[in-house]
């Protein structure tokens, strides 16, 4: 499983949540397909990944405001 989807994937097989944050558009828009890569990692093992995104406004280097994304990566069990 490479890159960030395979590990997104290998981590919630040892821990009920992955928590991604990403700040500035390509680093969102990499976490976000990680995402979808992920899902398709533990699909093959019966599950589906749910994500929660949120965003949160933290204070940047400058004193400016920067938007912060936030993803919540769980694992729920397929109904068959």
């Amino acid at each position: 499983m490479p890159g960030l989807g395979g590990l997104i994937a290998t981590a919630l097989e040892e821990h009920p949540e992955v928590v991604l944050r990403a700040i500035g558009a390509g680093a969102i828009n990499q976490a976000l397909k990680a995402t979808v890569r992920a899902r398709q990692f533990v699909a093959g093992r019966g599950e589906d990944l749910v994500v929660i995104p949120g965003m949160k406004t933290i204070q940047g280097d400058r004193g400016d405001a920067v938007a912060l994304m936030v993803l919540r990566c769980t694992l729920v069990s397929r109904l068959s």
